[in-house]
């Protein structure tokens, strides 16, 4: 992470799903970009663009895992 911000801010898609889903992708159940084309994972914006940076998001969910809860 390189940016943090409260409020509002203009982006290119928001990802938004039911917290179970969540619960899968963090515990390796389901992967991000499985969940992208089974459309558990809801997303609004440019999916092209998400799935062309699926590296990206991978290593933003590994990132996520280590996050102690």
């Amino acid at each position: 992470m390189t940016d943090i911000w409260f409020g509002e801010r203009d982006t290119s898609y928001i990802l938004s799903a039911p917290y179970r889903v969540c619960v899968d992708i963090l515990l390796g159940k389901t992967g991000a970009n499985r969940a992208f084309i089974t459309r558990k994972l809801n997303i609004k914006g440019n999916m092209p663009r998400l799935l062309k940076t699926a590296k990206a998001t991978d290593r933003l969910v590994a990132l996520l895992r280590e996050i102690p809860t």
